[in-house]
């Protein structure tokens, strides 16, 4: 077999291998023997078929098209063996000769990645956002609003009111807008809602029950409906009922029904302290894309396209899924995206990116800071979480492989996201040691896991710089 490399760039060797008649030959001959295994031949036991009678049998064409293929993915993981090379995504080839058989492969290489100085970055964190009594309030307010619950009232509609009615709209003598009976809040927000310009609004105001009103309004140069657009639409309307929106009384029972609190002093410290944790929740995570963003853009990244295809592909199957476990056919629906598909792969393209540079900076990043998970830490979290779940749910749980791998990845990326951020915010215990991050284990019990939050797959024998780690959205 002989075989000639040449670098493309972009982490990536292409490969041209001529394959020699003996291998050809090889491959047709356990074409042919598999075959009289599986074939009863009269006169012949299973497996013992001469080959030529096997030919003679089934026809060249058949056993020649067969031992191409078994020739040509023998020829080419033989040669990237030989050359030493390290696939990084799944190998291309390409037939460009059958005599003598000359085959072309694209070999993805595997990533380089040059973190610069990485210690010299620095994040400042941010300030923390102080929680005032108008932001309490305000959000006390939005709690009990979805408490609210309409009153029949017995006067002409206000703003704020709900309107039951029946609305006709006419262009000329199509009626391009009718329903008997619409339940419509006086409101901006509302009437956008409905389909309505909000000028419709006004006409409503002062209106009583069983009251009729007429009236045009005209809609606007940019309305979505192109047939409408600066047209003057005549209306009708007709009100069945008028109803206020009515608010609880702001008092211990309002604390007690919102929050399981006697007083509103104590549904307030509530509300305070839940905003807190969700502020300091927010501003971890932003934390984190910021630590982790500033890591990529000092980096130097070099990897092949097909494993940027690959991510592509991942994203888009992981859309598919979600598209049909809401009980859509995955065709039907790319059918009626036709005018945003353009958009959508743009957006996968754009996020495979952003992963894939994240997941091999951070690979690096956890390789010369040399942070490890071992098996038994992973086995005494998992006994430790186990333990807090009823028998039914602990049934529930993934296989054992399959939750040691997602423990260990979370674990992982956990520590990797904690030390850059002390290395990126100046800490004391960043210039430190790393026994809080290589963590206490023997050597036979050190495991590489991959830090894969969202898809965990690594498997203990995979190593980090192959397994490599994923997104940054990891709990602490």
């Amino acid at each position: 077999m002989d075989i000639t490399s040449e670098q493309l760039g972009s982490r990536q060797i292409r490969l041209t291998i001529v394959v020699s008649e003996d291998r050809l030959m090889t491959a047709r001959e356990t074409v042919a023997r598999e075959m009289s295994r599986r074939e009863k031949i009269p006169g012949y036991r299973p497996g013992k078929v001469p080959y030529e009678r096997m030919v003679a049998l089934v026809g060249t064409e058949v056993i020649d098209e067969q031992a191409l293929e078994i020739a040509t993915r023998g020829a080419v993981e033989a040669a990237v063996k030989s050359e030493g090379l390290r696939p990084s995504a799944p190998i291309s080839l390409d037939i460009v000769k059958r005599s003598p058989l000359t085959i072309t492969s694209i070999v993805p290489l595997q990533p380089e990645v040059d973190l610069g100085d990485y210690h010299s970055i620095r994040v400042p964190e941010p300030e923390p956002i102080e929680i005032d009594d108008e932001m309490v309030e305000s959000t006390i307010e939005n709690w009990r609003s979805e408490l609210s619950y309409l009153a029949p009232v017995d006067r002409p509609a206000e703003a704020g009111d709900v309107l039951t009615l029946r609305l006709v709209g006419r262009l000329a003598d199509a009626v391009v807008y009718e329903d008997e009976s619409l339940a419509l809040a006086l409101n901006p927000e509302a009437a956008t809602d409905a389909g309505l310009p909000v000028a419709v609004i006004d006409n409503f105001i002062g209106l009583a029950q069983g009251q009729e009103a007429r009236f045009e309004v005209q809609y606007s140069e940019f309305w979505p409906q192109s047939e409408l657009q600066g047209q003057t639409v005549a209306f009708e309307a007709v009100v069945a009922s008028v109803a206020s929106i009515t608010l609880p009384e702001m008092n211990n029972a309002l604390a007690e029904q919102l929050a399981d609190v006697e007083t509103l002093e104590e549904l307030r410290d509530k509300v305070r302290q839940t905003m807190r944790q969700r502020l300091d929740i927010n501003q971890r995570d932003g934390r984190i894309d910021s630590v982790v963003d500033a890591l990529v853009a000092a980096a130097s990244i070099d990897y092949p396209p097909a494993l940027l295809e690959a991510q592509v592909i991942e994203i888009l199957g992981d859309l598919r899924k979600r598209v049909e476990q809401q009980g859509f056919l995955w065709e039907r629906w790319l059918e009626l995206q036709k005018e945003q598909e353009g958009e959508i792969v743009a957006h996968a393209e754009a996020e495979a990116k952003q992963r894939l540079e994240r997941r091999l900076v951070l690979t690096r990043f956890a390789q010369l800071e040399n942070i490890m998970v071992s098996r038994k830490e992973v086995d005494q979290e998992i006994a430790a979480f186990s333990s807090m779940l009823s028998t039914a749910a602990r049934r529930g749980l993934p296989g054992k492989n399959e939750l040691r791998d997602s423990m260990g990845s979370r674990m992982l990326s956990s520590r990797v996201l904690g030390r850059l951020i002390a290395i990126t915010s100046g800490s004391a215990e960043a210039e430190g040691t790393l026994e809080s991050a290589a963590l206490d284990s023997t050597e036979g019990d050190r495991t590489n896991y991959s830090a894969e939050v969202d898809a965990p797959n690594a498997s203990e024998e995979t190593n980090i710089s192959e397994s490599g780690m994923s997104d940054t959205d990891v709990p602490n």
